[in-house]
């Protein structure tokens, strides 16, 4: 992914209320993730992410957790139509003992 598009996506994420990157992996497939984890864990304003049909699996999904471990600001995760399995999704669940603010994950269509 270029520089100037990683920009833009961090920007998105740190500035937008509500960001679609559903099927991004199939255009940007390269360091993605990163770019989306890195700005959810800082963003103040973000409040739902769609990362639908992305091909995202347990190391994915365990990233994106990681982030919203440091989010106070995300309410709805949209992550269905991927290839997360138990652990990745057990990652998930743990996040939201303590990310109160986070109350709806679409997890439907993963491999659990």
């Amino acid at each position: 992914m270029s520089l100037a598009r990683q920009r833009e996506m961090e920007q998105r994420i740190l500035t937008e209320r509500e960001v679609n990157l559903a099927a991004i992996l199939f255009v940007e497939p390269t360091g993605v993730l990163d770019v989306v984890a890195s700005a959810v864990g800082r963003t103040t304003t973000l409040q739902v992410l769609n990362l639908a049909y992305n091909r995202m699996d347990n190391d994915g999904a365990e990233t994106i957790a990681e982030a919203l471990r440091r989010n106070a600001t995300l309410r709805k995760l949209c992550i269905h139509s991927n290839a997360i399995g138990s652990r990745g999704a057990e990652s998930l669940a743990q996040v939201l003992k303590t990310n109160h603010t986070l109350i709806e994950v679409r997890l439907s269509d993963n491999a659990i």
